[in-house]
């Protein structure tokens, strides 16, 4: 059985939140900080390399705080976000081609029923999917109202890309 309330924040992001209730605070945990993202998993290709390219290009315009956000640890989980994305583009693009209504006649040529298209349960488990890792990662608008990263006291500079997505 899992455990019951909300998952417990990082100390990071405890710290960055600060303490608006003024509650007694418990020992602050101290978590490894894993290394910044590097490379693009291997498995990812076509349109899903394409979304890992350009969320890095747009963590990468917000400088520092954009490297520290995503660690080598979100590897998966941004490679997972990405695979749906591209997952979901192509079921669209298939139920454009197709239709989402696949029609099933029987031996004499009668219609015998009709059936939603595979690709849009494909095309409705990508989106659960990027929903789910969008806000594990805090890319949703709710997902960053929770997540900040603090700046270093000296660099007050903002740039197009953390303004937008709210750093």
């Amino acid at each position: 059985m899992g455990r019951s309330g909300p998952r417990p924040l990082p100390t990071v992001i405890q710290l960055a939140k600060g303490d608006p209730g003024k509650r007694a605070k418990k020992a602050m945990r101290t978590e490894p900080i894993p290394p910044p993202l590097k490379s693009c998993p291997r498995y990812l290709k076509g349109p899903a390399h394409t979304e890992w390219n350009r969320v890095m290009r747009f963590l990468r315009e917000m400088g520092e705080r954009g490297q520290r956000y995503i660690t080598e640890a979100d590897r998966a989980v941004l490679a997972a976000y990405c695979q749906a994305v591209a997952d979901h583009a192509e079921a669209v693009r298939m139920i454009r081609k197709e239709g989402s209504i696949v029609k099933i006649y029987d031996r004499s040529g009668l219609l015998k029923s009709v059936k939603n298209s595979p690709w849009v349960l494909q095309k409705e488990r990508a989106a659960v999917l990027m929903k789910q890792n969008a806000a594990e990662l805090g890319f949703t608008p709710s997902g960053r109202t929770r997540v900040r990263v603090e700046e270093k006291a000296g660099n007050v500079k903002q740039n197009k890309a953390a303004k937008i997505i709210g750093f």
